[in-house]
């Protein structure tokens, strides 16, 4: 379900990693740029040799990755986790839907444990929260999930019994399906 488009997450992550070293880069000259400028205008022209053949590069290295870090956490901050918590939800409604289809086949009670649902889900990768940065191999294991029922064995039909938690997200879902995000609680 999501494993079919993460080389294209992988892409646009790489390319906005790319553009945002090359951005860095030219800013990080033009803010050395302006220094220099300033402060070597009136020196002799050896001064400004030695400067410009070794102060600047270091200085625009120093930039480049100041700049590059702030920008990466700017990207982490506000695309990345953002993403992560909308398939976090979107994942944890896929397994309580999955849940209500076990429980229909077996007497109206929810699973003892997550792998129970491994012939009701899409992939095994539902289970990992994606803000983990986890991918699982094809195989249904309990070490690799990421979600931990709060009422296993309870009844389908009640639905205000909060049934599933992420353990990275401060995410709960219920039995009839709904994801609350739990923020403002904690």
């Amino acid at each position: 379900m999501h494993g079919s488009f993460r080389w294209l997450d992988a892409l646009v992550a790489k390319l906005a990693l790319g553009v945002l070293g090359v951005v860095a880069f030219l800013l990080a000259l033009l803010c050395v740029w302006l220094v220099l400028r300033k402060t070597l205008k009136n020196k002799p022209l050896k001064t400004k040799l030695v400067v410009g053949c070794l102060v600047t590069p270091m200085l625009t290295l120093v930039f480049a990755v100041v700049i590059i870090w702030i920008g990466w956490f700017a990207l982490l901050q506000f695309v990345i986790k953002p993403e992560n918590k909308r398939r976090c939800v979107q994942g944890m409604q896929a397994i309580a839907d999955a849940s209500r289809k076990w429980a229909a086949d077996h007497g109206g009670r929810l699973p003892q444990d997550v792998l129970s649902l491994s012939n009701y889900l899409a992939s095994p990768q539902v289970l990992i929260c994606p803000a983990t940065g986890r991918f699982t191999d094809g195989s249904y294991r309990l070490a690799d999930v990421s979600y931990e029922l709060a009422a296993p064995g309870a009844t389908a039909q009640d639905t205000n019994v909060l049934f599933l938690r992420c353990v990275v997200h401060p995410h709960r879902a219920y039995t009839d399906g709904r994801v609350v995000d739990d923020t403002a609680h904690r």
